[in-house]
């Protein structure tokens, strides 16, 4: 994908919809059951970071090349980074466990209840 975040003929919207719809949720699959530490936080931080950098390109300013700044690709990009996305999934998925019925399995292994008394 490298290549492709890197071309000039792919328009940055593309490249930006590539990255929401194919690799993002990639990532992010499974990530509710994480134990995000801050150091995978970090991890995952800079992967997007790079990410981001290859799809915005490096800007000129007075015949000199630039990279741009972290704050900047993130108010270009204007979205949450991949810790916040990961961590709205978290409750979103902890409304769900919340509103779920009592039966369910997932209910029971959340609360402990393995056992049933049907008497």
């Amino acid at each position: 994908m490298q290549t492709t975040f890197r071309s000039k003929q792919i328009h940055r919207n593309h490249k930006i919809r590539l990255y929401k719809i194919l690799i993002k949720p990639v990532f992010c699959y499974g990530s509710v059951t994480w134990t995000l530490t801050q150091t995978a936080g970090q991890m995952l931080n800079t992967f997007e970071m790079k990410i981001l950098l290859r799809i915005y390109d490096p800007t000129q300013e007075g015949g000199r090349w630039f990279s741009r700044w972290n704050t900047e690709l993130y108010s270009l990009y204007n979205e949450p980074n991949i810790v916040e996305d990961i961590k709205i999934r978290r409750l979103r998925w902890a409304g769900h466990m919340i509103r779920m019925e009592e039966e369910r399995i997932p209910e029971k292994v959340l609360n402990g209840n393995f056992y049933t008394t049907n008497q």
